[in-house]
């Protein structure tokens, strides 16, 4: 008997499912909402553990209709965002819908940053409930604080804010990530020079305090070179740096860091030692 070949669904394809929204679901459509994209890796190391139980729990969101997905290529995770029904059915679970981002992805070097941020927001996530006794208080991600810097004036709009609190010990993060996108003076005047006059004026940060800055660059050769450009501006002893490759080694709340002073005079002919935390409550860690 002759069959007809089974054709194989695209992956951007959306299956025709129904089921029923779980507790787990309206946290990640909620994770999904808040940071605009989101990919399995991310997803699963928050909520799931295994991606290949979120990739299918996904692909059922996406079959009701909750979740849009955008395949990039075989080599590259697929992107999840919220679709209008995701967003419907947060706010009619309580979810402020004002907290809440759906619509187009960025361009590409917008949607890198954006991922990228993502990331971090996942390894703080992480690393802080593997400290015992440390929480995260607050966390606002970059589109969530222009959305707020809409109704409320400021001077700076850092990639992520993070409030971490522990029993004895207090600290909000302003976190730059830098993908090398812009020149190093330009960061120094924008970035450095707005947080150190919000510092000598000893202002408190998006309603935080105290406050510190650090600056994630891609590399060792960039980060000294915001290093320089944040010396020059006098914002050298304000501005702790580090590299990706040093965070994924350490972590972002570990033995990571230098300050840009530091950075940016190393003993001659060696790289800056990357190996100071500066936070206190993170004296568990190696």
């Amino acid at each position: 008997m002759k069959t007809e070949p089974a054709v194989r669904r695209s992956r951007g394809a959306r299956p025709k499912r129904v089921g029923r929204l779980q507790p787990r679901d309206v946290v990640v459509l909620t994770m999904i909402g808040k940071t605009r994209v989101a990919t399995i890796p991310q997803i699963a190391a928050l909520h799931f553990g295994d991606p290949s139980t979120a990739a299918r729990r996904l692909a059922v969101l996406h079959g009701m209709g909750l979740v849009n997905v955008t395949v990039r290529s075989l080599n590259l995770p697929n992107l999840y965002t919220l679709a209008k029904g995701g967003a419907a059915a947060l706010v009619r679970e309580g979810i402020d819908a004002d907290e809440l981002f759906s619509g187009r992805l960025p361009t590409a070097s917008g949607l890198d940053h954006l991922l990228g941020i993502g990331d971090l927001r996942v390894a703080l996530l992480t690393e802080a409930s593997e400290i015992p006794g440390l929480r995260v208080e607050a966390l606002l991600l970059d589109h969530e604080l222009r959305r707020l810097a809409a109704r409320e004036a400021t001077a700076h709009i850092p990639d992520l804010i993070v409030r971490l609190v522990s029993e004895r010990e207090e600290l909000t993060l302003n976190l730059e990530l830098d993908l090398g996108e812009e020149s190093a003076a330009f960061f120094g005047r924008s970035k450095g020079a707005t947080t150190l006059a919000i510092s000598q004026a000893h202002a408190p940060l998006w309603g935080f305090s105290p406050w510190r800055p650090v600056v994630v660059a891609p590399s060792l050769a960039r980060l000294r070179h915001l290093a320089r450009a944040l010396v020059e501006v006098g914002a050298g002893d304000l501005w702790w740096g580090t590299t990706a490759e040093r965070v994924n080694e350490a972590g972002l709340l570990g033995p990571s860091y230098a300050t840009a002073r530091t950075i940016a005079t190393p003993p001659k002919d060696l790289p800056p030692a990357l190996t100071e935390s500066p936070f206190p409550f993170t004296t568990r860690l190696p």
